[in-house]
């Protein structure tokens, strides 16, 4: 004969049978068992377990040390959860998804899609081991302009701004110094990959850093490919090579010196080495095109 909690377990499992969503769940053992039922973690712990078709309803041994990096898939788990109850504390979906606190408070206040890279380094680091054949190319790109360029009719009904202490109504994008406007840009991007990039192109992998896109794509697939990107919206537009600042600009003389510094220190910290001389040549050789 069960015990009480071997008994909930069992319930939870015949529940995530129904299609019942964890907060339902931990709302009927609540209603049935009282103060004896399961804590709300551990419903939604062994939701999770019975969702990814776990069988035994046998409790596990404690697990060990949660985990702390954000890994695509604690990522995506964590965005689930939070989607389904906003109101879980982030102690609770620590447990759930075995991950630690602050791997959970970072996910949960900084959402990103799950193509999302952070830097260079870790799409270099995303990318070892991948073998790529000679039916897809890589290719690179980003959109021209896109955070004075968003367009208001897929993002927001009205967007407007004081200047000389009138107020005007934008008629695309949001004013530079908004807070929101780093979440739409995002939110807009996500958009047009989940409606026409991915769902209309095969990769072998796909990464974003905020407007910069970098991925692999069939050949047969590259004119189409970027046909859909241009077709999303009017003001959406991709260039194939954003180009170096102008050395004649009224830019600082640091910050072109930093152009250079940059493109040496991506050739040698973000490629291998057998790559070093033919990646210098072709810095040295551009820039040769644009300083006097």
């Amino acid at each position: 004969m069960c015990d009480e909690k071997h008994e909930q377990r069992i319930n939870v499992k015949f529940l995530v049978k129904l299609k019942k969503t964890p907060t339902e769940c931990y709302k009927l053992l609540k209603e049935a068992y009282g103060e004896n039922s399961l804590s709300r973690t551990r419903v939604f712990e062994w939701y999770k377990r019975f969702s990814e078709g776990r069988e035994s309803t046998e409790d596990d041994q404690r697990p060990g040390r949660p985990v702390s990096v954000s890994t695509p898939q604690t990522v995506t788990k964590i965005n689930e959860i939070v989607r389904e109850d906003r109101r879980m504390s982030i102690r609770m979906i620590a447990e759930t998804v075995n991950a630690d606190k602050e791997t959970v408070r970072n996910v949960r206040n900084n959402p990103k899609a799950n193509n999302y890279i952070k830097n260079g380094f870790q799409l270099v680091k995303n990318l070892k081991g991948i073998r790529m054949d000679n039916n897809f190319k890589l290719i690179s790109l980003d959109v021209v302009s896109l955070f004075i360029n968003i367009p208001l009719d897929m993002t927001m009904d009205y967007s407007y701004f004081i200047f000389d202490n009138t107020i005007y109504k934008q008629n695309f994008s949001t004013p530079m110094e908004s807070p929101l406007l780093l979440i739409i840009a995002d939110l807009l991007m996500q958009k047009l990959e989940k409606t026409s990039l991915l769902s209309n192109s095969q990769f072998l992998f796909y990464y974003r850093y905020v407007d910069d896109l970098f991925a692999t794509v069939l050949s047969s697939e590259i004119n189409s490919f970027f046909d859909c990107f241009n077709s999303f919206h009017l003001r959406l537009q991709k260039p194939t090579f954003s180009g170096l600042l102008n050395y004649f600009s009224n830019h600082p003389i640091s910050q072109k010196r930093g152009i250079i510094f940059s493109l040496i220190d991506r050739a040698l910290l973000l490629s291998d080495s057998k790559f070093y001389q033919k990646d210098l040549t072709s810095i040295i050789y551009l820039l040769k095109m644009i300083i006097p």
